[in-house]
């Protein structure tokens, strides 16, 4: 007889290829070691350049800002509609966003969804970012 306590519990196993079969991107330009310098409330903007690099062709997709909540700097649309972008096609993307009030480096990161909402590329490194570093620049010398 097996002690319940000593069952052990096989890892799963996660599945991080493509929704679609062939599917890829590359991330072209705009990559998240590009560090926005921003002051309290400055509005921005960030522009990736992405490329269809698999076999199928992209219809009816969004990338969507998957941390809007969290963050501290807040893009002015979450959703970004994606044109149509046949195999081997270069794309160009760009979101705007407000810096808000607070001091720090922040993160914004979008994934790819298709027309039903469903995650295109649930491998992480698929995923794109945005990087701010926000500075209160009003500061006078006598609050240093």
């Amino acid at each position: 007889t097996k002690n319940l306590l000593e069952t052990t519990i096989e890892p799963s196993s996660v599945d991080i290829s493509p929704l679609y079969p062939g599917d890829d991107l590359l991330l072209v330009s705009g990559l998240s070691t590009q560090r926005h310098e921003v002051g309290f409330y400055e509005a921005f903007e960030h522009t990736w350049e992405v490329k269809n690099n698999g076999t199928v062709t992209w219809e009816g997709r969004q990338l969507e800002c998957i941390n809007q909540a969290s963050s501290r700097i807040k893009a002015l649309n979450t959703t970004i509609a994606i044109p149509k972008t046949n195999p081997g096609d270069n794309i160009r993307l760009t979101v705007q966003y407000n810096a808000r009030g607070f001091e720090g480096e922040f993160e914004s990161i979008w994934k790819m969804k298709d027309h039903i909402g469903r995650l295109c590329f649930p491998d992480e490194s698929k995923a794109l970012k945005v990087v701010a570093i926000v500075a209160n620049v009003n500061r006078t010398q006598s609050e240093v």
